[in-house]
């Protein structure tokens, strides 16, 4: 039987320093995550070898996308203003996919730049940039007939074909 896979953008939420939860996302953008720095770096030898090096670097850039009528323009504006001043701003975020299985869980984050401000004819965006560290990131799908404990077992069968002694897995 064919497995039927659902998205909902209504139900992707953002909860700021624990206590506030986002609101007024901008119609055709909600949140977007991308890592800084990749896993490994590659070098290719003149004959033909590969190494790796691995960057210890787990941080993350955010970017929220609000319509410039969210009550959270003024929240994300205080948490910049109180760091600016104070150089102590840090706060949690906790984002999660409820139709799904992916969540977001950073225990610091910064306001990194506000977003441009333009007044037009129409309701416009604005995209705050906040950078994140002490990251947890799940990143998973959202098909109802597979659990990320399925997937984690699929995945050291796998492993395990390929001489995977290290015992993570």
């Amino acid at each position: 039987m064919a497995c039927v896979e659902t998205y909902s953008p209504g139900e992707v939420s953002l909860i700021i320093a624990l206590l506030y939860e986002a609101q007024g996302f901008s119609p055709n953008s909600i949140i977007s995550l991308s890592k800084d720095e990749s896993y490994f770096t590659t070098q290719k030898g003149s004959t033909g070898g590969v190494e790796r090096t691995a960057i210890a670097d787990n941080t993350y850039t955010l970017e929220v996308s609000l319509a410039q009528t969210s009550s959270t323009n003024s929240v994300l504006n205080a948490l910049a203003t109180v760091d600016d001043l104070s150089k102590s701003g840090i706060f949690p975020i906790f984002a999660k996919d409820s139709s799904g299985q992916s969540l977001f869980l950073a225990s610091s984050c910064w306001i990194e730049s506000p977003p441009s401000a333009s007044y037009t004819g129409s309701i416009e965006t604005r995209t705050w940039t906040i950078k994140c560290s002490e990251v947890v990131f799940g990143l998973s799908g959202n098909s109802e007939d597979e659990t990320v404990i399925d997937q984690l077992s699929r995945l050291a069968t796998v492993a395990g074909q390929f001489g995977n002694s290290s015992g993570i897995l």
